[in-house]
Order: C-alpha cells, then sequence, then structure tokens
C-alpha cells in the first residue's frame, strides 16, 4: 500500500538505463586499426565474464530507480496478526443548530453526514483493524455524556447498518456549543493508554464565535495532541452568509393581569455584514394546554437593522383571561432557522393582588394609596388590595403576593421581619411610606447593619419650608418616575412635602446620591459591594430641594425594596391630591401614575433565561406541596417525574435533566393543601449560535499555534492510507537506496576494472 500510489507511474523510469544502454550501443561503428587486436584478442578472452558484469551493472541502475519511485511513493504496511496495531477513528460531530445552516438545496449538517459516510465506507473497504467513534456535541452537556458509537469495529456489515441506520437518521440539534466538553469526553472514550494510532476528526462549521481567541478550546485541542491523537479538521461551512435572529423576550414594567395591556420588548439581532431594512417580526399569543387556542397578533417591525448589531422592537399584548399563557414571536423564514423564533411564558391572573400592611384603626393611613392602585370598576389596573395589619406577616404565607406596602410601619414581630427577608430574598418587591408612628429605634433592629430589609438608618423628623421658587421635589432617571421627565416634570411644581424623615449621618456617608444622564450610570456602575456576600448599595432615585434624599432603593436578594421618606397619605405631604391653593390637574394625577408605576416596577417579572441543554429548577416551602413533581413538555404531553430535594433553608428545589428541544414547559405542583400551582418555563436556543461568520485558515492557525492539525473541506475530504496505523517504508528504502547506489558504484568500478586489464 502506498500513500501516493500515483507516483508508480514513475516506474516507466525504470527504463531510462536500459534506453541510455541501447542508444550508446547504437553509437559504437566499427574502425579498422591494426592496434586494436590486441585489445580484442583479450576481450574475446574475458567477454563473457565482462558481460555479465554489464548486465548486472544495467539491471542495479535499473532496480535504483525503482527504488527511488517506490520511496517517493511513500509505501506502508500494517500488521495482519491477530492482536497487531489498529487505528482508532473518533470523530466529534457538531450537531449545534448552525449546522442546519441551508445551503441551496443542502445544509452543512448534510455536507457533515457525507463526510462521515465517506470516511466510513473507505475504512471498510481497508484492511487492518479500524475502529469507530462518534460523539455529537449535543450528546455532552450536563452530567449525562454518550457516544453514538463507541470503538466499534469497521467491517462491511457494520458500514450498512452505520450507514443506512444510525447516520442517516443524525439531525441537528436545538443545542449550541459543546465542543470544549466533547474534547473533554473524548479522552476518556480513548484513553493515552490505548495501543495503536488515534485519529480525532473534528467535523463542524467552524464560525468565528467558537474558534477565534478561544484559549479553553485551544487548550483542550492541545492536550489531545499531546496524547497521541493526530487532528483533522473538517469544514463542512463554505461561506458566511445573513442571518437575523430574534432573542430576549421579555416584558417591560407593567400590571401583569387579565384586561390590562402590556408591552413586551423583543431583540432582532443582525448577524450579517449588510444592514436589514423593513424586518418584520410576528407575535402571537397561546394558551397552554392540549385545547389552547392560539391568537395572532399584529406584527411589529424594524425599518432598520444595522450590520452586527440589535434592535429593540416592542408590542402590546393584552391577554383576556386569566391562565398560563405563551407569548412567540417569529421572524421570517432564512438559512437559520432555530434562531428566528422565540418565546416566553406567563401566568397571568385575574388581578394582581397586593398586600398592604396598614396598622391604623380604619385603615387611614393607607386610603389614598389603596384608591390610586385600584381606583374602582370604571378602571381597570389590574391590582386588587387586601389590608391587613402587621400580625398578618408572622402568621401567613406571603408567597401569594409578589409586592407588599408598609405603611407608617410601628414595631414588627421578629417572625414578621424574617418573613419579609424570606419574601425579598425569593424576588418579591417592597414599597414602604414611613410616618409619624415609625420609630428609627425598631428601623435599627430591621436594618441590622446593613443586613436587614431596612435599607437606611432613620435620624428624625424635619419640616421643609414652603419655597414656591422651586419645586419640593427632584427625581432621577428611575422606571417609577420616567413619566414626569421632559414637559412633565412641572407637575411637581404644584405640591409640598412638609415633613420628612433625615437619615443617619453613617447611612449618609454610604448613600448614592441623586445622579441624572451620563452621571447616574456612572455612579451605578461605580457602586460595588462592600465585600463578598456583603449588602447591595443603596441609591437616591428621588431628593427633596434642599438635596435630602426623599425616595431611596436597594435590592435585597433577588428581590427590591423602595423606601419613601414621607407619608402615603396627606399628613406630611399634600401629593395624593394636590394642592388646593394651586390646583393642577396633572399634579392631581401624579401620584395614581406614580403608584402604578411602583407597583409595575416591584413586580417586575424576573424572567430567569433558559437556554436548550439547562436543566430546569424551581423550589417552593417545604410542606407546601408534593415531592414528586412531574413535568409537561411543550406539546402538553407527560415529560417525566422530577423529585424534588430538600435544602437547608426550608425549601425544596426540584431540578431536571438538560432540556433538548426549545418551547414552553410546565411543571404541576401538587399542593398538600389540594391548591394546585403550575410553573411555566420558556426554553430558547442560544441565541448567538446564529453567527454564522467564519474563521479563516490563518486566524484558525494564529489560535492554534503550536498545534499541529490538518484543515480540509467536507466536499474534498477522502481518506488517507497514511492516517492508518501503517508502517512506512521510505526511510528504510533510502536506507536501501544508498546500500543500493554504493553496491552499484562498486560494481561499476570492478567493471571498469577488468576490461582495463584485459
Amino acid at each position: 500500500m502506498f500513500t501516493h500510489p500515483y507516483l508508480l507511474w514513475g516506474l516507466f523510469c525504470v527504463l531510462l538505463p536500459l534506453a541510455i544502454h541501447l542508444i550508446n550501443l547504437l553509437r559504437h561503428r566499427p574502425v579498422e586499426w591494426g592496434a586494436m587486436e590486441f585489445l580484442l584478442a583479450a576481450y574475446r578472452k574475458h567477454r563473457t565474464r565482462v558481460r555479465l558484469l554489464e548486465i548486472l551493472l544495467l539491471l542495479l541502475r535499473m532496480g535504483l530507480v525503482a527504488l527511488i519511485v517506490f520511496m517517493l511513493a511513500g509505501p506502508v504496511i500494517r500488521s495482519v496478526l491477530p492482536g497487531g496495531e489498529k487505528t482508532h477513528h473518533v470523530v466529534l460531530l457538531d450537531d449545534s443548530f448552525s449546522m442546519n445552516d441551508r445551503l441551496g438545496e443542502s445544509s452543512v449538517f448534510e455536507n457533515a453526514r457525507e463526510a462521515v459516510g465517506r470516511l466510513a465506507e473507505e475504512l471498510a473497504r481497508q484492511g487492518g483493524v479500524h475502529n469507530l467513534t462518534l460523539v455529537r456535541t449535543s450528546r455532552v452537556h450536563g452530567k449525562s455524556k454518550s457516544a453514538d458509537v463507541h470503538a466499534q469495529r469497521l467491517s462491511r456489515s457494520f458500514r450498512e447498518t452505520f450507514l443506512t441506520t444510525q447516520l442517516a437518521a443524525l439531525e441537528p440539534s436545538h443545542s449550541s456549543g459543546g465542543l470544549e466538553e466533547a474534547l473533554e469526553y473524548v479522552a476518556e472514550l480513548a484513553p493515552s493508554t490505548e495501543t495503536g494510532a488515534r485519529i480525532l476528526y473534528v467535523v463542524s462549521d467552524f464560525r468565528r464565535r467558537d474558534w477565534h481567541e478561544n484559549p479553553a478550546l485551544a487548550e483542550r485541542l492541545a492536550a489531545r495532541s499531546g496524547e497521541g491523537f493526530r487532528l483533522r479538521f473538517i469544514d463542512c461551512a463554505p461561506a458566511a452568509h445573513p442571518n437575523l435572529g430574534v432573542s430576549d423576550l421579555k416584558p417591560r414594567e407593567g400590571i401583569q393581569a387579565a384586561g390590562v395591556p402590556l408591552l413586551w420588548e423583543a431583540r432582532i439581532t443582525n448577524f450579517g455584514t449588510t444592514p436589514a431594512q423593513n424586518v418584520v417580526l410576528r407575535p402571537e399569543i397561546f394558551q397552554m394546554g392540549e385545547t389552547g387556542q392560539t391568537q395572532t397578533l399584529p406584527t411589529v417591525s424594524a425599518e432598520e437593522v444595522p450590520a452586527g448589531q440589535s434592535v429593540v422592537v416592542t408590542c402590546p399584548v393584552t391577554f383576556p383571561l386569566e391562565g398560563s399563557y405563551g407569548l412567540r414571536c417569529t421572524l421570517p423564514p432564512d438559512a437559520v432557522a432555530d434562531d428566528n423564533q422565540v418565546s416566553a411564558a406567563l401566568a397571568v391572573p385575574s388581578f394582581e393582588p397586593v398586600l398592604v400592611i396598614d396598622d391604623s384603626l380604619d385603615g387611614s393611613s393607607s386610603r389614598f394609596l389603596r384608591t390610586a392602585l385600584a381606583p374602582g370598576d370604571r378602571v381597570q389596573t389590574g391590582v386588587s388590595p387586601r389590608v391587613e395589619n402587621a400580625r398578618f406577616l408572622s402568621t401567613n404565607d406571603l408567597s401569594a403576593f409578589r409586592s407588599i406596602y408598609l405603611v407608617d410601619p410601628a414595631s414588627l414581630e421578629p417572625q414578621a421581619v424574617s418573613a419579609l427577608e424570606d419574601f425579598l430574598k425569593n424576588g418579591g418587591g417592597l414599597a414602604i411610606f414611613v410616618g409619624p408612628h415609625t420609630d428609627p429605634i425598631d428601623v435599627q433592629k430591621w436594618y441590622k447593619n446593613g443586613e436587614g430589609f431596612f435599607p437606611v438608618l432613620l435620624d428624625e423628623t424635619e419640616e421643609l419650608p414652603e419655597y414656591y421658587a422651586a419645586p419640593d421635589l427632584r427625581v432621577g432617571e428611575h422606571p417609577i418616575f420616567k413619566v414626569f421627565s421632559g414637559d412633565s416634570a412641572n407637575q411637581f411644581n404644584s405640591f409640598h412635602v412638609e415633613r420628612y424623615y433625615k437619615l443617619d449621618d453613617a447611612t449618609l456617608e454610604t448613600l448614592i446620591p441623586l445622579a441624572t444622564g451620563d452621571a447616574a450610570k456612572a455612579a451605578k456602575a461605580a457602586a460595588q459591594k462592600p465585600a463578598e456576600g456583603g449588602p447591595e448599595p443603596v441609591y437616591t432615585i428621588a431628593a427633596l430641594r434642599n438635596n435630602s434624599p426623599l425616595v431611596v432603593e436597594r435590592a435585597f436578594g433577588r428581590g427590591k425594596v423602595v423606601l419613601f421618606l414621607t407619608t402615603a397619605d396627606r399628613e406630611w405631604t399634600d401629593w395624593p391630591v394636590g394642592n388646593p391653593a394651586r390646583p393642577n390637574p396633572l399634579a392631581q394625577g401624579a401620584y395614581v401614575v406614580m403608584l402604578l408605576q411602583l407597583q409595575a416596577y416591584l413586580t417586575r417579572e424576573q424572567f430567569v433565561s433558559w437556554t436548550v441543554g439547562d436543566a430546569l429548577s424551581t423550589s417552593f416551602k417545604e410542606g407546601v406541596f408534593e415531592a414528586s413533581v412531574p413535568f409537561l413538555k411543550p406539546d402538553s404531553s407527560p415529560w417525566e417525574r422530577f423529585t424534588a430535594v430538600a435544602g437547608a433553608d426550608g425549601r425544596q428545589t426540584v431540578t431536571t435533566s438538560a432540556v433538548e428541544d426549545p418551547g414552553v414547559y410546565s411543571a404541576e405542583l401538587k399542593g398538600l393543601n389540594g391548591e394546585n400551582v403550575t410553573r411555566l418555563f420558556a426554553v430558547n436556543p442560544s441565541a448567538e449560535e446564529g453567527a454564522t461568520q467564519k474563521i479563516t485558515r490563518e486566524e484558525l492557525a494564529a489560535g492554534l499555534k503550536g498545534i499541529p492539525f490538518d484543515c480540509v473541506s467536507a466536499e474534498s475530504f477522502r481518506f488517507s492510507a497514511s492516517d492508518a496505523a501503517l508502517s512506512a517504508l521510505a526511510d528504510w528504502l533510502l536506507v536501501l537506496c544508498l546500500i543500493w547506489l554504493l553496491f552499484e558504484m562498486w560494481v561499476a568500478e570492478k567493471a571498469s576494472v577488468k576490461i582495463m586489464r584485459n
């Protein structure tokens, strides 16, 4: 067997010495010369021996030419004895969804299958021992790892089964990445202790996002090369082309209730090199369940999506009834299908329950607040306030609410404080309005040196004298006050803050002051936790004209706290109804608008980003639901039942296996008291997988500097005999050529001496 069999045509050159010899014979002409008679006599005496030497010399020269041709053709041999040398061919097949990129009538993945099929066919025709291992990148996510074929001896019978059954059934997955994990798994499937040659084929589309400046990938390839693998890259994507993707679908701040319009944002990304014009996005809502109906919404469009950039478009959505809904936004079809669609899920209640803690005897402290949140049947806000006293916090489950309002809080039981902290850690929103019954001494117990739910320390109350030349309130760029920017800022001229709580000096030193524009962004970027696990920074989002903070905010766990340093009623401010001496209809509505924006901000959904390949997870309070939780697929068919694990915090967490397909999944929590809850999980493909830019061979070589590899296109890929576990004979033939040449020179010298002597 030869590495370069086409060079065997050079064997015709063996005839050159013979041709030269015959030509030399034709050049001899008889010339009569008397002195030659003595030489001819001697020649006739030893003619037979000289002729034999000449024939031997001619054969040696012809053999030398043949040896040189054989050496250049790269002869190799393999062991045919039992237990002899073998070759392990490990194929790492990239089946991320970018491999579904269409190339006319075919796809990149079809090119990959054809290349792997050619490899299997050619190996089956080869002699010797060839083992095949096939690993897809989608099969190595998380803890579950498996190979489609592992160390299978390639034979003609296996080839037929592999090509017609296993390989033909493979399709691109909806996952992304996985190359690094797959390279680690290769070391387990073909350990360095294995005897014989090992070849690693990486069959991929070689996108720039995966290969450019990826030290982790280069490190793993270097490790495999150092373990004796020969690296062969098979590029299945000929070129990049334009592609659009949609991702990051989430709601804006708003009341999430049936019949209430809610704005959603979808991000469209242009992965191409030219701008995309008039990009149309088609949204639709569907109700979860086997009989759920789908409602197509009016399309939204982006006039232009610049090359390599993203544009956010908004679409208003109104869910007609309470229930579990999914929202799906779809782009027109293009070469890469999986990134043209994104989904979100939402459990829509008939109204948003709000807990208002008011310890006043008649609930008067929260009257204006409750009226602003729920004006009555004529105005549908989607909010339903429930007024309770502080004792309710200690004796009831707060998970039924997503927002709580503390109005003029007095003393709180330790159980109530712990309940509020747990509520915030689990993503709840808390708004606090201080008042005459709020005691700075009690606040210290809630502050807990910055570790408690109360964001600041209070000092004492102070009056703000009236001053008509400037508004009492200045606001920053915050969702609560976004409607009061620009021309609407004059609404603050019509109300007055009479009294407020000053902050403790120690708190003021750590407070992030009110800022707007670039200064606000810089302040937020500069704010850091003082230590790992320390309290979050506190921001001033509204201040009085004397620069004293009036509204501050701080994150707590997954939730947030907004503190107003004045009352929610008219006792310390006339904001709820405006100043009768200076009536302003806009100012009278500012309080209502602010509270609705506050409610939307407090209950803004903490959308967890679930991606194909992730394991879904949810938790609940121990003793509320059954530990065994069934999950449903997007088509409402049963998926699997998973068991919750109890944690040290008194909560149970249930975690699924890795999700393989996109869509809206659901978990059916069975309540021990008979009240069941459905939790939704919107799973989408990774948006970045849609980037089709290719890495150049030069960039690939620079990124893998020092790592030997071969890179060929899928169309030109062919198995070479030099890839097998063969012994190369070229070096031995070179040695033989040198010995042969020396022997030829010795025979030539002997022949010439013999003739001269004679």
